[in-house]
């Protein structure tokens, strides 16, 4: 991107390595900020999630124990000061507290009280009424989110879900000043709510042990 590619081009690279990333919600903000367009932005979620899809759908049957077939956990925390890129594979042992090949910032819904649910918008509205930072992480620690599951399917082998949460949504929402702990939360939050989704659907296939 800051050397002049243009989106489509690295769209196309990223469609033919089948390369996937597990990003946190605040790498959007930084990779925007990077100059990568939010189209950019948006088919890296997109595949993060459909590489999630097949995993829980088929379990290790995906992908087995190849590392780098899973999404690739990255560390963009240098970025901005140097422009360093840390990607690693994820751990593809058996677990009995994530899915293999989920990044190590997964977790489930289970501290979630399912009759509290939360909307981004009602996220949105809450920063902007002075909720602290504390307060946002209590809420999406405990609130399930609602409204980002079955919004739209994308055609393909096997239909899958479109993301509820798009990765140019969470550049916004750090322009409108959320905090990135807040952004991580939020994906986090998300992928639980979207993995839950699918195990339900599938019976539970592709959990682990």
């Amino acid at each position: 991107s800051q050397r002049g590619d243009s989106p489509a081009s690295i769209l196309n690279a990223l469609r033919v390595s089948r390369t996937s990333f597990a990003l946190r919600g605040s790498d959007f903000a930084r990779l925007r900020a990077a100059g990568v367009s939010d189209a950019v932005l948006d088919h890296l979620q997109q595949g993060f999630l459909d590489d999630v899809t097949l995993i829980i759908r088929r379990g290790m049957a995906a992908y087995g124990r190849c590392g780098p077939c899973y999404p690739q956990q990255v560390d963009l925390g240098s970025l901005e000061t140097n422009g360093s890129v840390v990607q690693t594979s994820p751990d593809t042992s058996l677990r009995t507290d994530r899915p293999v090949g989920l990044p190590e910032w997964y977790r489930s819904t289970a501290g979630f009280n399912p009759r509290s649910a939360i909307t981004i918008e009602e996220l949105r509205v809450l920063h902007r009424t002075g909720q602290t930072e504390e307060a946002l992480l209590q809420q999406l620690a405990t609130r399930p989110l609602s409204g980002v599951i079955g919004i739209g399917l994308r055609s393909g082998v096997h239909s899958t879900l479109a993301a509820g949460v798009s990765g140019s949504t969470f550049a916004d929402l750090h322009k409108e000043g959320l905090p990135d702990s807040v952004l991580d939360a939020l994906q986090a939050n998300y992928l639980a709510v979207f993995v839950d989704h699918l195990a339900r659907r599938t019976g539970g296939a592709g959990l682990g042990p």
